[in-house]
């Protein structure tokens, strides 16, 4: 047995803990354990702030980014934290344990007409804990908003195995400073998540998907700002390249914009209706388990690849975002949200030439660019990570008062 697991087998026994594990962005762990109890999770984090090793929390393995954690370290694993606390329909909040699955959440609010608007890439196996976690966007966050808009409360574990309860299960629930939004979008790096608050949302009675396909994807790009511009807030609007749809007549596409329109029935079809007026071309409307397996792959699509890039700027310049993706060599998959203004880029193959070229574009734009996936190599091109000493010095303050040991996430940035 190593260190590190002879370490835990007091406070990880039986099925909890085991040697070795899965890699995590290449390197392989000395141990992985699931505990069953916030107890147990809080005790393997007393005992590695002791001894001297790394801590990397995983929910469903979905997003664990480029960086290496440094070694040795444990995989800890929120699995084995699931169900649902409480739920109550009438007041559209749920409060659910950290390795509770998006899939197993859509279920229990399913049956009441209810629903948690976010649809991430690999949505039914990510974990609630792993949502707030990274704080992902995705398309419906233009109309619904983001996580940190719709976690009321969470339940954190901190580096040196302090238990934090946080917000509640109201949107006013704090004075000053929101804790809760500052762990969003930590990545694990200052504590581990085991419990989520989160304010849920009528289903919506009736969804269309409105599709207008090109040869080309700038050829969408007129007709997507449009959208974004509309009189009408469609749940949300995507163009998608490299994604092949079936148009009318049996032709397949290369590029495809995809609108969603949700809400009562009649609503729908006076916004589809305004929609096609104002954007002046020709859609042709999906529904039914059609639409549903469209917005699902569209979901997915360019999620997955040697290399993930994700790019954001202003909606205004997601035209120039596509024409610089669109000049790296080599096959690629393209997802852009044109109501948001980011990008979403997979590809088999990125140079480091190409990746400097994307992030300079998104600097020229006033934006920005990250490496969601990749080989590590490409983190040393040169201008790969912003020289910002304030927000270095901030980041670390926060870290030291979370995680004083520095045991979470050796190597990584939030």
């Amino acid at each position: 047995m190593s260190r590190v697991a002879a370490a835990l087998a007091g406070v990880a026994p039986g099925e909890a803990l085991r040697e070795g594990g899965p890699a995590v962005a290449g390197a392989r762990p000395d141990a992985t354990v699931t505990p069953t109890s916030v107890e147990q999770l809080a005790g393997v984090l007393k005992v590695a702030s002791a001894q001297g090793f790394g801590v990397v929390p995983v929910g469903g393995g979905t997003d664990p980014g480029p960086v290496p954690p440094l070694e040795p370290f444990v995989v800890l694993s929120t699995r084995g934290l699931r169900g649902v606390e409480t739920y109550e329909p009438a007041d559209l909040t749920m409060s659910a344990w950290a390795g509770t699955t998006l899939g197993e959440v859509g279920d229990v609010t399913g049956a009441h007409a209810q629903w948690l608007p976010f649809d991430p890439p690999s949505m039914p196996t990510r974990t609630l804990g792993g949502l707030a976690a990274t704080g992902v966007r995705s398309p419906l966050c233009a109309s619904y908003g983001a996580p940190r808009d719709h976690i009321l409360g969470l339940t954190l574990v901190t580096g040196d195995g302090r238990v934090l309860r946080l917000g509640g299960r109201v949107m006013k629930n704090v004075a000053g400073f929101d804790l809760v939004k500052l762990l969003v979008g930590s990545r694990g790096t200052l504590g581990v998540v085991v419990s989520v608050t989160v304010r849920l949302f009528p289903r919506p009675e009736r969804e269309v998907a409105l599709v207008m396909e090109a040869d080309r994807a700038e050829d969408l790009v007129a007709p997507a700002r449009a959208v974004s511009t509309a009189p009408v807030l469609p749940a949300s609007a995507v163009l998608a390249a490299g994604f092949r749809t079936t148009a009318a007549g049996g032709a397949a596409r290369a590029a495809s914009l995809v609108v969603r329109v949700a809400g009562a029935p009649r609503t729908v079809a006076a916004d589809a209706a305004r929609l096609q007026a104002h954007v002046g071309g020709s859609f042709r409307t999906v529904e039914g388990v059609e639409a549903a397996a469209l917005f699902e792959d569209l979901r997915d699509h360019a999620a997955a690849g040697e290399a993930v890039v994700r790019m954001a700027s202003l909606p205004a310049s997601v035209g120039d975002l596509l024409a610089a993706v669109a000049a790296v060599p080599g096959p690629v998959h393209v997802l852009a949200d044109a109501m948001a203004g980011t990008v979403r880029m997979a590809a088999e193959g990125l140079s480091g030439e190409a990746w400097a070229e994307l992030r300079g574009v998104a600097a020229r734009l006033g934006g920005g660019c990250v490496l969601e996936r990749g080989p590590l190599e490409l983190l040393d091109v040169p201008g790969a990570s912003p020289d910002d000493s304030r927000v270095e010095a901030l980041t670390s303050e926060l870290r030291a008062r979370f995680d004083p040991s520095g045991v979470l996430w050796r190597g990584r940035s939030p």
